[in-house]
């Protein structure tokens, strides 16, 4: 009977190892963590707690030697017990557990029938279950494949993949590439550390002699090779032809599983971004940091052919959707009514529609996407999709956006119909504050502990204001005159307000501070206001053959953000606060559409790339960006990847340095050099190359000699190490017992024995010697502090 490899052994090891076991839980919690970073919706972090638990609980069930029936048994009552206990946390926190699951049946029945018969749903909780129930799986397959079989491939493979697909669906952010990195990292650091532990049982058997630095030797030498290995990779440049390359054998690869791909979609569908709805690119998610912001580019989004009849336009804002909720950081949207849409509807009803005439625009999209735009207030589109909307008491629809489901494709033409006004100042004035219960319950909301500085702020502006258009109109003046528009902000300070940061320090910012400042300084006022994004105006083209026909070129630079304020009998009006934009003037009084449209305003990009600047604009831009925070030119977003890598280089070479030594050979080759010309090196090179000739234990035993330098102590080279211990003792009684160990040590290490002092006679532990010999230096440089101190009170006569 043959004996069983190394490999097939079970359990993998005698008692435990540590860092394989450190490493697989990284790999796992790595792609939940890759996840989350997405921020595609709320919750993510369940998966990063599902993964781990899933890893440790594989590792333990691995290691255990238990039946199959036990170990499914085990598996089945955990899954049913962790995951539902996972996604019961979507409900509050406030109701017993029961009562949690109970109001989660419902919604999540509803969002299960939704996805099976391909409907679309808005309720993220199927999406959060499916990366709960996952991330467990996943985690508990890698731990038990580890443990179990030492499968590398299981247990590390499972992970990549999902790392691979995140990435795929979530690849503009370039930085989280480098998880990915970490990833293979941790994998191969894994794989070296299993070739270890299988060779070492193969050296013991073999009774191969290894000494207790091997182990940290190869660790040190297979972290010092992976983290190469990856660097190397991620910083080495490609070229075109191998990424174009590259990107057709992946279009290849995944052409089976384009099926599979679309019923991902349906489940992204409801985090409301650009990865649902089979990967349209939807510029606006559910919910929008002020931070955040697309590269500008001249790459066209659409085309607007404008009717005919439609002659005299107010500025004209192609809306995707609206934001109603601020939390102190970010926009999202209060919970609404998302159901499937027809063509086949008539126009929907929307609230104040009487003073409001509809028109009939025609939109030519240029790339994939299924946000759908149009002009405020849109009433009907052409294409099927789903509609997220807030029901009003008398039946009328508050539309939020137009979802087409499947997307539109690249050159799809659709068309809109659009309620517009263009009310007076007069309507305005006279509009007056009898706001419907709805519109005050909506879109009064301000975050908790909403800062009394902008409050104040608001108060302040609109003193000389009665009515709510004239204080929309001071805020929307004051914003414009007194903040300067900057594409770029600086990182705002930890722990500040990024609007009170934007208000009162900076006093530059970009079009989403200027509309949430005004959103929330009118709500803070009493005066209902939202949120709207979508892209200015663009460009006017005209016909060159139809000199009627007026048509708008909409770039990806023209993204844009703007407040929408809500007067009674009229509904949502648009203000311009953006310093960058043309002022947008209404009549004075009632004025039919009827004269020529207005050009095109200056596009308003929430951020502009590094790449889109010539160098003297973007040294200008980052010079402007550290005297507006007023913080060093580290805390720049560039200077920051440059430290980190610069970090990690430091890292890597310290690492190689422990496995090859290379500091020590500095100064011995100056030595070398000196003696082959003749000279004699300067008196730091000789001491620093005499100090990498001494031994680990011969270095902290310098600690002595130099805790008897501080002391004033010139012990001649000929006295004794014993000697010198007992003058620092004399010297300084207070380390009296890591003096005693630190030479026991020293002198066990020379002699094999345990020296003068009363310790037991033992083998030389440096570990115990590097103790002793800090526990000496503190001793010391207290004992110094306390005799300065004494000088100065004595010099002073105290």
């Amino acid at each position: 009977m043959q004996n069983p490899s190394p490999r097939s052994a079970a359990p993998l090891w005698g008692n435990w190892d540590w860092p394989s076991a450190g490493l697989l839980i990284g790999i796992a919690a790595i792609a939940a963590i890759r996840l989350a970073t997405t921020n595609w919706t709320s919750s993510l972090y369940f998966g990063e707690n599902m993964a781990v638990a899933g890893a440790i609980m594989g590792l333990w069930i691995g290691h255990a030697k238990l039946s199959k029936l036990a170990t499914r048994l085990i598996i089945l009552n955990y899954t049913l017990i962790l995951v539902p206990w996972q996604v019961s946390l979507l409900a509050p926190n406030s109701l017993p557990i029961a009562e949690r699951f109970y109001s989660l049946a419902p919604r999540f029945s509803a969002a299960w029938t939704a996805f099976i018969n391909q409907q679309p749903f808005s309720d993220p909780i199927f999406f959060i279950t499916l990366i709960s129930l996952g991330f467990w799986l996943v985690g508990l397959a890698s731990g038990f494949a580890l443990t179990r079989r030492r499968d590398l491939l299981g247990a590390t493979l499972p992970s990549g993949l999902i790392l691979l697909i995140v990435q795929y669906y979530d690849s503009e952010v370039n930085l989280r590439i480098w998880l990915l990195a970490v990833y293979f990292f941790m994998t191969l650091a894994l794989m070296g550390r299993l070739y270890y532990l299988d060779h070492r049982e193969t050296w013991r058997t073999a009774r191969v002699f290894q000494l207790p630095e091997t182990a940290r030797d190869l660790s040190n030498g297979l972290l010092l090779t992976s983290a190469m290995v990856v660097l190397v990779a991620w910083t080495m440049p490609v070229s075109l032809s191998s990424w174009q390359a590259a990107e057709k054998f992946w279009k290849d690869l995944t052409k089976p599983l384009r099926p599979v791909q679309e019923r991902v979609g349906d489940a992204l569908d409801p985090l409301e971004s650009k990865y649902g709805t089979n990967g349209a690119v939807d510029f606006f998610l559910e919910s929008m940091a002020l931070g955040r912001g697309l590269q500008p580019s001249e790459t066209t989004i659409f085309r607007v052919d404008l009717p005919d009849n439609l002659l005299n336009a107010p500025r004209l804002y192609w809306r995707g959707r609206t934001f109603d909720t601020y939390n102190g950081i970010s926009w999202s949207s209060a919970p609404a009514q998302r159901g499937a849409y027809s063509p086949a509807t008539e126009d929907l009803v929307i609230p104040d529609n009487a003073v409001r005439e509809v028109f009939t625009f025609n939109i030519h999209n240029e790339i994939k996407q299924s946000l759908m735009y149009a002009p405020s207030q849109p009433v009907w589109v052409s294409l099927s999709g789903s509609l997220l909307s807030q029901p009003t008491p008398d039946g009328a629809r508050d539309i939020i956006a137009f979802r087409a489901n499947p997307a539109m494709e690249a050159g799809t033409t659709y068309t809109v119909h659009s309620a517009l006004a263009n009310p007076s100042i007069e309507d305005l004035l006279a509009a007056g504050t009898n706001y419907p219960a709805w519109v005050s319950a909506r879109y009064l909301q301000l975050p908790e502990n909403f800062s009394p500085r902008i409050a104040e702020l608001a108060l302040q502006i609109s003193a000389d204001a009665q009515t709510p258009y004239q204080k929309t109109a001071a805020i929307t003046a004051w914003l414009r005159a007194e903040i300067e528009y900057q594409a770029v902000i600086a990182p705002i300070p930890n722990g500040q307000d990024p609007l009170e940061w934007v208000l009162f320090e900076s006093k530059r910012g970009f079009c989403m501070y200027y509309a949430s400042a005004e959103v929330l300084m009118l709500r803070s006022l009493g005066i209902p206001a939202r949120m709207a994004v979508g892209f200015a105006q663009g460009e006017v083209i005209e016909d060159q053959q139809d000199q009627t026909s007026i048509s708008y070129l909409v770039r990806r630079k023209d993204y844009h953000a703007w407040p929408e304020v809500y007067f009674p009998e009229i509904g949502w009006v648009e203000f311009e606060p953006t310093a960058s934009q043309d002022d947008l003037i209404r009549p004075l009084t009632n004025d039919p559409l009827q004269s020529a449209p207005t050009t095109a305003s200056a596009p308003t990009p929430l951020a502009t790339p590094e790449g889109g600047l010539s160098e003297f604009d973007r040294a200008k831009d980052e010079l402007d960006l550290a005297n507006l925070s007023g913080a060093p030119w580290y805390v720049t977003y560039r200077a920051a990847l440059n430290w980190t890598l610069a970090a990690l280089i430091i890292f890597v070479l310290w690492l190689y340095n422990l496995h090859a030594n290379w500091v020590a050979k500095i100064p011995r080759y100056f030595e070398t050099r000196a003696a082959q010309a003749g000279t004699k090196p300067p008196r730091w090179i000789r001491t620093w190359a005499a100090w990498t000739r001494l031994t680990p234990m011969e270095r902290a035993f310098e600690t002595v000699n130099f805790s008897l330098r501080s002391f004033g102590e010139r012990i001649p080279v000929h006295v004794s190490a014993g000697e010198r211990a007992k003058a620092l003792t004399r010297l300084l009684p207070t380390a009296r017992s890591p003096v005693q160990i630190l030479t026991a040590h020293h002198e066990a290490a020379l002699f094999g024995r345990g020296g003068e002092s009363n310790l037991p006679q033992r083998g030389a532990s440096l570990h115990e010697a590097r103790r002793a010999a800090t526990s000496i230096r503190l001793h010391t440089i207290l004992a110094r502090l306390i005799k300065w101190w004494q000088s100065i009170l004595h010099f002073i006569g105290v």
